[in-house]
């Protein structure tokens, strides 16, 4: 009787099937029926296939899902071999300049690294065509931006520093770009990765990098994800696991047809405890913000940066017939807050969606190091790039080009001066070029001569986030550091000690190691109606006390600084300001270079600066946790005035 009943249920289930089923195909000749009827009927009928390929199309773009496609079989391949982090093109970055392409960076592994290219060379013709045409016209140009490769690319380049002309084969064949494009060991100790994507094997490159630092000394960490599209979830995770404590939830993902989250778990852990800094711009995506909501929601690292992309979504393929496939979304998962991430969206300067960064950063983006300030006009632009390729060609040609830095700049300092004319700008002008052009044309020579550590040791200064980002995983000040300061400032004004002078330089110039202090380009131009003559910006807090702020400010010598025992205020980095208050208990002067090796003796080298301590109560402090390192402190509104008090 119950094999009687069994069957029963299992015939009824069946035939229940069979009939969905059977329903369903009923209605796929519903598609091939309009196919037949358009390319029977349509005055402008297109091919079958093409008629196919574009109702599969459309079919995708009803699903809402911005992420399906239809590939071909070179568009699948692509999709796979950036997931699996194979290298495209020659693996070139050049510049364009008026004799040529200048060879920037050599991926390593690459088939130009294999030929023989090296950084510095300027290439002249690609396939005998100039090289100036074979890239898009652009300032910067890589392999994305080259017409169609052959099997084999004929170049001919001038290799400045041994003024010969060379001949290279370049033969194209797969290889392997890293996901980590660059581990560095920062002059104040501090360690930089740059984790470019998470690829196949990211994680693993990650571990070895950073172990490799901590070898070599380095207790603190940046982690770069600036324009990191993402890549695989599971190397995501490896990645966060490195940096979370064991049995710590990583994401949860929910896949379809499955009740419930899957738990994403860290089953191992290597520096639970390593202090750090995530940089992240709009262009952060998929599993690079898996990783970064994972150390952010267990407070294990700080964002810095502009809201990511947010793309919380895995994709897979599925193979069609021939060479046809579909990239379709089959999960998404869920950061350990459990808060969805959202799409990032913009509408009239309003942002929603993606992670949220703790330190907001406006034009995060990193540093181009042969870039020219955005902040100069056209004229000024073209001026100071003309004049640091100048000094670059002269340094490789006259085999000065691997001279320390200090004595660079010098040099370098000498030929700008005498390229820049005199009477185009005015001295204040001029003054400011000149240090923006030896900038430029030091970074441009550590570029193309050194490793990427020399050249980032030099150049983190002027990478605005990075920098913002070294201050804040830096030992914060102490009490002790300041009261000294203010001593010797004292000092120095009563008894004009040279000694004491000294004494204050280098520790103002071991706080800022790069020598060139421009407090503006850390921030936004002040907000409309700030009365400050310019920025104060807040540094970070004191270990002694987590409510006192220390704050610094570079301004003309006959600025007038805040008042102590006055209200100021808060503003973020773009410049709103805030309804946080905060009281000024303190101030002391002390000097800040104006130029490059400023001399101790010499008045006109320095400028005035102001050392605030500003306490903020426990409210004002509860509501920014993540601490207010980047931004700036202005007049209460109430007592602003022309004076800038």
């Amino acid at each position: 009787m119950w094999s009687v009943a069994g069957a029963f249920v299992f015939g009824s289930w069946y035939g229940q099937w069979r009939v969905q089923r059977d329903a369903a195909w009923d209605r796929a000749p519903l598609l091939s029926t309009a196919i037949d009827s358009v390319r029977a009927n349509f005055l402008d009928s297109l091919p079958e296939d093409v008629l196919i390929r574009r109702a599969v199309q459309g079919m995708l773009h009803e699903l809402g899902d911005p992420y399906a496609a239809l590939l071909d079989g070179a568009g699948a391949a692509s999709y796979r071999g950036t997931l699996q982090g194979e290298g495209q093109g020659l693996g070139l970055t050049v510049r364009l300049r008026a004799d040529g392409a200048l060879v920037r960076r050599v991926a390593a592994g690459s088939p130009a690294a294999l030929a023989g290219v090296r950084a510095g060379d300027v290439l002249l013709t690609m396939d005998d065509r100039p090289a100036t045409d074979a890239w898009a016209p652009t300032p910067v140009a890589t392999d994305a931006s080259a017409p169609a490769l052959r099997d084999t690319v004929r170049l001919l380049a001038v290799r400045a520093s041994g003024r010969d002309t060379l001949a290279f084969a370049v033969a194209r064949r797969a290889w392997q770009r890293p996901a980590v494009e660059a581990a560095l060991r920062l002059e104040d100790g501090s360690g930089y990765v740059r984790l470019a994507s998470l690829a196949r094997g990211a994680g693993a490159e990650l571990e070895q990098a950073v172990a490799t630092l901590r070898e070599r000394g380095v207790s603190r960490l940046v982690l770069d994800l600036r324009g990191n599209s993402g890549g695989l979830y599971e190397e995501g995770v490896r990645a966060a696991e490195l940096f979370l404590e064991r049995g710590q939830l990583v994401a949860s993902l929910e896949r379809r047809g499955e009740r419930g989250l899957d738990p994403q778990i860290a089953r191992r852990s290597r520096w639970p405890d390593l202090p750090m800094v995530l940089l992240v711009d709009r262009h952060t995506a998929s599993a690079a913000e898996l990783l970064a909501a994972a150390l952010r929601d267990h407070a294990r690292a700080m964002l810095v940066g502009e809201a990511t992309y947010g793309k919380a979504h895995v994709q897979r393929i599925v193979p069609l017939r021939g060479d046809l496939a579909l990239r379709l979304t089959t999960a998404r998962w869920l950061p350990p807050s459990r808060e969805p991430v959202e799409r990032r969206t913009e509408v009239n300067g309003r942002v929603t969606g993606g992670l949220t960064p703790d330190v907001r950063i406006p034009a995060p983006a990193r540093l181009d190091p042969s870039a020219v300030p955005l902040a100069l006009s056209p004229t000024e632009a073209r001026r100071v790039s003309d004049v640091a390729d100048a000094v670059l060609s002269r340094a490789l040609r006259d085999g000065w080009a691997g001279a320390p830095a200090p004595l660079l700049e010098r040099r370098a300092r000498a030929h700008v001066d005498s390229l820049l004319p005199r009477d185009a700008w005015s001295e204040a002008q001029r003054r400011a070029l000149l240090g923006d052009a030896v900038r430029v044309a030091v970074r441009r020579l550590l570029e193309v001569t050194r490793t990427d550590e020399a050249l980032w040791q030099y150049a983190a200064f002027d990478d605005v986030a990075l920098r913002t980002a070294l201050s804040m995983v830096a030992p914060p000040i102490d009490r002790d550091t300041i009261r000294d300061v203010a001593t010797r400032v004292a000092e120095e004004r009563m008894m004009g000690d040279s000694l004491g002078l000294r004494r204050l330089d280098r520790w103002t110039l071991r706080r800022f190691p790069l020598r060139r202090l421009d407090s503006v380009a850390l921030v936004s131009p002040p907000a409309r109606g700030v009365a400050t003559s310019s920025p104060i910006v807040l540094e970070g807090r004191l270990a002694a006390a987590p409510d006192t702020l220390v704050a610094l400010h570079w301004g003309a010598s006959d600025a007038v600084p805040l008042v102590v025992g006055r209200t100021a205020w808060l503003s973020e980095p773009a410049g709103a300001t805030t309804p946080l208050a905060v009281q000024v208990v303190a101030r002391t002067p002390f000097r800040t270079p104006r130029v490059v090796n400023a001399d101790s003796a010499r008045l006109e080298d320095w400028q005035i600066g102001w050392v605030y301590l500003v306490v903020a109560p426990p409210k004002v402090a509860a509501a920014h946790p993540a601490g207010f390192a980047g931004w700036r402190l202005v007049a209460e509104p109430a007592r602003r005035s022309s004076t800038g008090e």
